[in-house]
C-alpha cells in the first residue's frame, strides 16, 4: 500500500471511530475536538507517524484547559495521532468533574500513570476511545476497571483487551456498548460469561468488531 493510501486511510479510521464516540455523547456535551487537526508527515527521524497533530504538548494542554473552562458544564476531548502529548495531568478538578468523553487514538506516548490518575480525578468519563496504544493495553484496562476507576462509563472502544478484563467490566455497571477495533485471540465468550456470573453486563446492549483490517498501521 502506498503512502498516500496509508495516509487516507488512517484518516478514515479515525473518523470512523470519532463518528462512534461523537454519538455516544449526550447533546449538550461541549466537543473539544482535535481530530481534524492533523499534517502530513515526511520526517520520520523524530516522528514516526505518517499523518500526526503537529501541537506540542503545551500548545494542546493550554487549548483544552481554555476551552474546558468556556464550556461551564459537560465536555469531552478527542486527540488523535499526536506524538508530543505525554500528560494530561494539568487539568484542574473542575474541568475533571466536567469531563464526560474522552477520545485517544494513536496519542503513542502518553503515559499510563498519568492516565490512570486523570480517571481517578474525572470520575464522571461515560464515553472513552482508547485506541492504538501501546500504553492502553489490556493489562491496563484490567487495572482501570478492577480498581473501580470507570464506574460511570457507558461507552467503550478499545484496541487492546482480554477475557480478564471484559470480566472486570463489571465494576462498570452502566456499560451499554463495547466496541473492539479488531478480532483479538485474547477475547473469547469465556470473558463475557465470567463478566454475567459476576453480577455485571446488566446494560450491555451491544457489542462489535469495527475495523478488520488495520494495515494502515504499516
Amino acid at each position: 500500500m502506498g503512502s498516500g493510501n496509508i495516509r487516507q486511510k488512517a484518516r478514515f479510521s479515525v473518523n470512523d471511530a470519532f463518528d462512534r464516540f461523537y454519538r455516544s455523547l449526550a447533546p449538550s456535551v461541549t466537543r473539544i475536538d482535535y481530530t481534524q487537526h492533523l499534517s502530513n508527515n515526511y520526517n520520520f527521524s523524530i516522528n514516526q507517524l505518517m499523518v500526526h497533530n503537529p501541537m506540542s504538548q503545551g500548545e494542546l494542554l493550554e487549548d483544552i484547559s481554555k476551552k474546558a473552562a468556556a464550556a461551564q458544564s459537560d465536555f469531552a476531548i478527542a486527540i488523535a495521532f499526536s506524538w508530543r502529548l505525554k500528560t494530561l495531568d494539568c487539568m484542574s478538578d473542575e474541568a475533571c468533574e466536567n469531563l464526560t468523553g474522552l477520545f485517544l487514538f494513536a496519542v503513542v506516548n502518553l503515559d499510563r500513570r498519568s492516565l490512570l490518575s486523570l480517571f481517578v480525578r474525572c470520575p464522571n468519563i461515560k464515553s472513552l476511545t482508547l485506541a492504538y496504544m501501546d500504553a492502553t493495553d489490556a493489562e491496563f484496562l484490567f487495572q482501570a476497571f478492577v480498581e473501580g476507576k470507570l464506574q460511570s462509563l457507558k461507552y467503550i472502544e478499545v484496541s487492546h483487551a482480554s477475557d480478564e478484563c471484559i470480566a472486570a467490566m463489571k465494576f462498570a455497571p452502566n456499560l451499554s456498548k463495547i466496541v473492539f477495533r479488531f478480532p483479538d485471540k485474547n477475547i473469547t465468550d469465556a470473558g463475557f460469561k465470567h463478566l454475567v456470573q459476576g453480577g455485571g453486563g446488566k446494560h450491555l446492549l451491544s457489542i462489535e468488531v469495527s475495523d478488520k483490517s488495520h494495515d494502515w498501521l504499516t
